[in-house]
């Protein structure tokens, strides 16, 4: 602000939403991106420590430039990203009587309509988020100022911002709605189908995070979604058996206009993709199963009490956060930042700096009962369309041979099918290796098998 006081922002080009279709021009001009850096480098103070440590720090330990600098552009993003957010066009330009669509900057704060920024003085509040967070000494509200620590963060602040992808929600039942990211929508083949990416049980979206990316490379448009229950989706009561489910995935094609498409599941997500293949054909070009889809829980765990025991999962609500990324960081140390974030947002993150599971505990067990009562290898001699097998060799020498002759049987059932093992590799192989899983799936649409 060349007056110390005030600085208006320009738009770069009308902008008509979060989910657009064609081109996604920057609601923000890089002079404006540029003038809320530097108000946030003057006066927000960011307590950062980088690396897989846990990030509940106050004072002044991670106090640098680089974290500063980083944190300031995050800032500025998130601004950009408040604009997108509106279903709307935003003009950010000089005030004038009921405009409420202009940023102003001054010495303390950062306006832009309801959106407040405030400077904190003689305080810093610890760092419950993770890097990519604007929430670090400051307040942000709509209409007011809120408390940082209590505010409910929408899709535009979420924990990891996604850059590269376009957010929305699609209403599939009454009071149900599903988020999904879209990537690759400006500019695919038209060669070749699009892709729906399902994540696995207890999981969500972001988990493709870096296969979707690749798939960007490769002009192959994709859309992670949020099973319900998962994620940033709606956790109704009823509807996690797999006919419902798939239902949810084909309303999310309907809401998009994609008649068909290619189906990716991990896991219990592979289990869905091959279901859908038999109940939901006339919506499948192909379905790829990631170490999942042959899935018969029943085989290893004849009563259903021995499975629920078994498989129960650990009770890590109320863990703190730093606590569960350093344990992840440390863990999986050479997979990619993508799945580290992906596997981070399994959790939501309280008030309080602690954890706990987007999927309730109730859900999760329905959804486990019901995998335990599938049984694909009674599909697969009536599945039509092609099935691929990505099964992952952990080391586990039984449970990989019980993978062989599952794998083994479904080739023989199905009418299509195939199988590229990865050796070795994670359950989660797809957020290890995003790039060449990404290739496997590329390989399979241009060689006309996924057609």
């Amino acid at each position: 602000a060349s007056d110390g006081k005030a600085a208006l922002v320009r738009t770069a080009a009308p902008h008509a939403g979060i989910v657009e279709r064609g081109a996604r021009p920057h609601p923000v001009s890089p002079e404006g991106i540029e003038a809320i850096t530097d108000w946030a480098l003057r006066n927000v103070e960011f307590a950062v420590v980088s690396g897989p440590v846990q990030r509940g720090v106050g004072g002044r330990r991670g106090f640098n430039k680089a974290n500063r600098q980083r944190m300031a552009e995050d800032l500025a993003q998130a601004i950009a990203w408040k604009l997108r957010h509106h279903g709307q066009e935003r003009r950010v330009g000089p005030t004038a009587e009921g405009d409420n669509h202009a940023i102003e900057i001054d010495e303390n704060r950062l306006q832009l309509g309801d959106l407040r920024v405030e400077r904190r003085r003689g305080r810093c509040l610890p760092c419950r988020f993770g890097f990519h967070d604007l929430h670090r000494a400051m307040s942000v509200g709509d209409g007011q100022t809120l408390r940082v620590m209590s505010v409910d963060l929408p899709d535009y602040l979420e924990r990891f911002p996604i850059t590269d992808g376009m957010v929305g929600h699609v209403e599939v039942d009454s009071g149900v709605s599903l988020r999904i990211v879209e990537r690759g929508s400006t500019d695919p083949d038209p060669m070749l189908p699009p892709v729906v990416l399902i994540h696995g049980l207890a999981s969500n979206a972001r988990m493709w995070d870096g296969v979707a990316s690749a798939l960007v490379s490769q002009r192959v448009r994709s859309i992670s979604v949020d099973l319900r229950g998962h994620g940033r989706s709606s956790r109704p009561d009823d509807g996690y058996d797999f006919a419902t489910v798939g239902r949810d995935v084909c309303r999310v094609l309907d809401a998009l206009g994609l008649e068909r498409a290619v189906m990716v599941g991990q896991s219990w997500g592979g289990n869905v993709v091959v279901d859908m293949a038999h109940r939901y054909a006339d919506r499948v070009v192909g379905s790829v199963a990631v170490d999942g889809g042959m899935i018969e829980l029943h085989r290893t765990f004849p009563e259903w009490d021995d499975c629920a025991h078994a498989l129960r999962p650990p009770a890590l609500a109320g863990t703190r956060a730093g606590r569960i990324e350093a344990a992840i960081r440390s863990m999986h140390a050479e997979w990619p930042e993508s799945g580290i974030i992906g596997t981070l947002s399994n959790f939501e993150v309280l008030d309080d700096g602690t954890i706990r599971p987007w999927l309730p505990l109730e859900h999760h067990m329905t959804i486990l009962r019901h995998l335990w009562e599938h049984r694909p290898s009674d599909l697969y001699p009536e599945i039509e369309r092609p099935v691929l097998f990505v099964p992952a060799d952990s080391g586990d020498v039984a449970w990989t041979k019980n993978k062989d002759r599952a794998v083994e049987e479904a080739l023989r059932l199905l009418a299509r099918g195939r199988v590229h093992w990865f050796r070795p590799a994670h359950h989660d192989v797809h957020a290890q290796h995003p790039v060449p899983v990404a290739e496997v799936l590329v390989s399979n649409l241009r060689n006309g098998f996924l057609s």
